[in-house]
Parts: C-alpha cells; structure tokens; sequence
C-alpha cells in the first residue's frame, strides 16, 4: 500500500500535495510550505515536490513535471519573487539531509535521489527562464493523468464535468500503480457513475476518496455508499459524512485512512474482511483493532520518522503493540 519511488512526484506525500494545490494554487501555499519546512514542520517528500513546482516556475521544471500545473506555472511565472527562490535554495539543503536520505533500501537508490536533488538545486540556481504557454493537454479516452512519475505509474483525477476515463485505453508504459483521486464536489448522479464505472474495474491499485476542511455542508452524509464494491481504499475525508456506511463494503481487502473526521472509524471496519489496514491519522479509537484478527498488516504511519512508521505483521504482532498503544491512552 502506498507509493514511494525516487522521483520528485513518486510518493504518497508528493501525490497528496500536488492534487491539493491543483485546487489552490497560490505562491503564499508554496512559500508557506517552505517555511513550514524549514522550521521541520513538514514532511521532506513533500516539500521536494513543492521546490519542484517553484523551479517551474523559475523556468526548469524537471522531466515529469505535473501536465495539469503546466499552463498555471507558464502563465504564473513572471509572479515568482526572489525571496521564494532563496528560501527555496536553502531547503534544498536542509532537505539534502533530512530524513529521506535514510529511507532508501540501498546504496543505488539513495544515490539516484541525491543526484535528483543536485538537479534540483542546479535548476534553482539557474539563470530564470521564460516557460512557453503550454495548451491544456489533450484527454485520450477522456482523461488526462495528473501525473505520470518516474515511480511507475500515474495518479488521475476525476473531476466536475470530466469525462470519466475508460481504462482499457490506458497505455501500457503507465506501470503498475494507478490511483484515482475522486472529488466530492461531484453530484450526486456523478457519483453514482463513477460508483458504478470503479465497480467494472475491481482490481484498481488504489481508489482514493478526498474532500477538504472547506467542503464541509457540500457532501451528502451517504456520499459513500456509491463506491461499496472497491477493494482497495484510501480515506482522505476532513468532512461529516456517515463512515458507517463502510460496513457495506464486503469486498474490501486494503484502507488506508489519511484524515477523517470521526474517531470512531474502525468500529465500522471490524466486520469487513480487511488484510491490510494503514493509518495515518491521530486520536483514533483502537480499541475494534483487537477484534480484527483477519489482519495481515498493520502499519501506523510518521511522516517525521525516517523509517516512515511502524509495520506490525501477523496477529500476534498487530494485537501486542494495540494493546500496548490502547494502555498509554
């Protein structure tokens, strides 16, 4: 579960920052985040990717730049100041020894993204250069990917007034990940399609479901019950919707809860036949954990960690460290 590979853009963190700007593009978001950054209170993967849109826009995107950001960063370019491209420089190098350096299985990898980040630095450091005016891309089978990354394949978003994407027209050279990114803005019709259309495709890597603190009252408490035949699922849900719908979801093997809005969340998942369950989220209750001897893995998500988190495998482990953890509460 989850996705991290040596690219700027290859990794849960990136992917999750890149598809929220795409709704809020501002250079007080980006400048924010450096500074969040710079005072460690960010996780590396995402600020790369952030230093990755602001050498953009100073005229040096890397090779597989976000298509979708393409035209704001053209059009925005002249805008970029050279206090972001300072501070920028100086991220660089704190993230040159954060905590990802240590996260890279092996010699061959790590070196790969030290060199990624010298690239990135060089780019930062470079003469500005005028971008062209990138037309919007055009959507084979309806669709554009967000981002196709040196990871191995690419996330999509499906969005108000797209056309929904027909995945045997994928290209092969996508790879082996593919994560859709749906948008609870969507009506209720809307929903029900794409619902219906995930429910032909049952093999799906992972289908993301995401709304924002700001699109609280604009989401149907039930919005869940139109996606009950995924398998694998990623809660990223910051709205008052109804989880309990979640016991609809038979079929599910794999979830990933990012932010939620209810405590209580895994009391709704104890009777689901879950495998892998991955959490990302604080002040959870634990307590159904221990009901959940179907688990084959459990990991408990830090950002902040070089290690990334704790990964517990088997019942025995998994039902040991809960308790432990549920005795600290």
């Amino acid at each position: 579960m989850g996705t991290f590979g040596v690219g700027s853009f290859a990794n849960d963190e990136a992917l999750n920052w890149i598809d929220s700007f795409l709704w809020k593009r501002s250079f007080a978001s980006l400048s924010k985040e450096v500074q969040k950054f710079l005072k460690k209170q960010a996780h590396p993967a995402k600020v790369q990717a952030v230093l990755e849109v602001v050498a953009g826009l100073h005229g040096h995107p890397v090779e597989d730049f976000p298509a979708e950001l393409l035209p704001w960063t053209a059009k925005n370019a002249k805008k970029l100041e050279s206090e972001l491209i300072e501070s920028s420089l100086k991220a660089v190098t704190v993230l040159r020894h954060s905590s990802l350096a240590d996260l890279w299985p092996d010699e061959e990898s790590k070196s790969e993204w030290l060199l990624g980040i010298d690239d990135l630095e060089r780019r930062l450091s470079s003469e500005k250069k005028e971008l062209q005016k990138f037309p919007r891309l055009k959507r084979p089978g309806g669709f554009a990917p967000i981002l196709i990354s040196k990871g191995g394949g690419a996330q999509i978003g499906v969005y108000p007034e797209e056309t929904l994407p027909d995945l045997s027209r994928l290209p092969n050279e996508l790879g082996t990940w593919i994560r859709f990114r749906l948008d609870f803005l969507l009506g209720d019709e809307e929903r029900s399609l794409i619902g219906s259309w995930l429910g032909t495709y049952p093999d799906l890597p992972l289908v993301k479901i995401q709304t924002r603190e700001e699109d609280k009252g604009e989401v149907p408490p039930d919005a869940l019950r139109h996606f009950k035949d995924l398998r694998r699922l990623d809660l990223d849900i910051e709205s008052s919707i109804d989880f309990g719908r979640l016991q609809e979801f038979s079929k599910l093997l794999e979830l990933s809860i990012s932010e939620v809005s209810d405590p209580d969340i895994l009391t709704f998942c104890r009777s689901l036949n879950l495998e892998n369950l991955r959490i990302n989220a604080k002040n959870l209750n634990l307590q159904p954990l221990l009901e959940m001897s179907q688990l084959r893995t459990l990991k408990f998500v830090d950002p902040f960690e070089a290690s990334g988190g704790i990964q517990l495998n088997g019942t025995e482990e998994i039902q040991s460290h809960v308790r432990t953890l549920i005795q600290k509460e």
